[in-house]
């Protein structure tokens, strides 16, 4: 599936990125707040209370919105990428939102702010990629999900190692913005999945069974 059909490896890209993300943050809280602001180690933990806000206010909104949206349109298994969207653009917001006021030392709250936007994006991703390809391939969603579970769990345990290297040389605004960008460009190819989607995925030269 990897290999053979564009809308599991676009899906799977998306939420890559979402999980790869994510972990820059869980992993990097420590050296940021630590360092930056003197937090002592229970108040680092607090802090993760702001990308747990994000994941549930984005249960709590676009877990609801997803399930009226896709009783309201045709149907197909692309209506559940209509969250897809404004998902990317909450990572983007965030990501900017975090990286800047981290780079100008603002209060704590602001920083921490912002990573409950990207996370609320994480969440619209992830649902609307997850729910996508379980309605898509039917019997075989199993197989669909493994294979985007794999890789987002490759490389969500493995780029996060680059954060520490990505801060250091670009500092937490540029850092942050590299990331923001790498969502953008992709947008394009975000509106496209969702206009042609169906079309690729029943494309005969895609058929995987």
């Amino acid at each position: 599936m990897l290999t053979r059909s564009p809308v599991v490896i676009l899906s799977t890209f998306y939420i890559s990125t979402a999980y790869v993300y994510l972990y820059f943050l869980l992993t990097t809280f420590p050296t940021f707040f630590g360092e930056r602001y003197g937090f002592s180690e229970g108040q680092i933990g607090l802090t993760y209370l702001g990308p747990g806000i994000g994941l549930i206010a984005g249960q709590l909104i676009f877990g609801h919105l997803l399930d009226r949206h896709f009783e309201k349109q045709r149907n197909i298994p692309e209506d559940r990428l209509k969250i897809l969207l404004p998902g990317n653009l909450l990572m983007v917001v965030g990501l900017f939102w975090y990286g800047w006021t981290a780079q100008a030392h603002t209060h704590w709250a602001l920083p921490l702010a912002g990573t409950a936007v990207i996370c609320l994006g994480v969440f619209c991703v992830g649902i609307s990629t997850q729910s996508y390809l379980t309605d898509a391939f039917e019997l075989f969603a199993a197989s669909a999900l493994a294979a985007n579970t794999i890789v987002r769990s490759l490389l969500g345990a493995v780029l996060p190692l680059c954060a520490p290297a990505l801060y250091g040389r670009l500092g937490y605004g540029w850092g942050n913005s590299l990331l923001g960008f790498i969502v953008l460009v992709f947008i394009p190819a975000t509106v496209l999945l969702i206009r042609f989607g169906e079309r690729m995925r029943l494309d005969a030269r895609f058929q995987i069974y």
